[in-house]
């Protein structure tokens, strides 16, 4: 395989993984992986490419990685956000005019579902 053949193959999956983080496409992400894990199976290190070309792939794969541990941690705030719901007191708590704090039950069971 040609190395700037190969390299563009690999450029080309890091632009497409790097729209899909920022779009939030993950299972976009997910093809992608199983693709560069291909992708990487094909490499021919007799014919390796120029340390600026193989440089300029670092950056953008270093990139891609930032963005997806953003999304990790974004995922995993939703999930712990999620999981507090389920916690709550039944109770609802206002405050009337003269600031004192009224406390009504919620009748029977909560409409939210909780799934794993």
């Amino acid at each position: 395989m040609q190395s700037d053949t190969y390299l563009g193959k690999i450029e080309d999956i890091l632009d497409r993984e790097r729209a899909a983080l920022l779009s939030g496409q993950l299972d976009v992400v997910q093809r992608l992986a199983l693709e560069k894990d291909a992708l990487g199976a094909q490499a021919n290190p007799a014919g390796f490419p120029a340390a600026a070309q193989v440089k300029r792939l670092k950056e953008k794969a270093n990139g891609n990685q930032r963005l997806l541990d953003a999304a990790l941690k974004g995922v995993r705030a939703v999930a712990q956000r999620l999981q507090s719901f389920g916690k709550e007191r039944a109770d609802l708590n206002t405050y009337g005019r003269d600031g004192a704090r009224q406390s009504t039950g919620t009748p029977g069971r909560s409409s939210f579902e909780k799934r794993a």
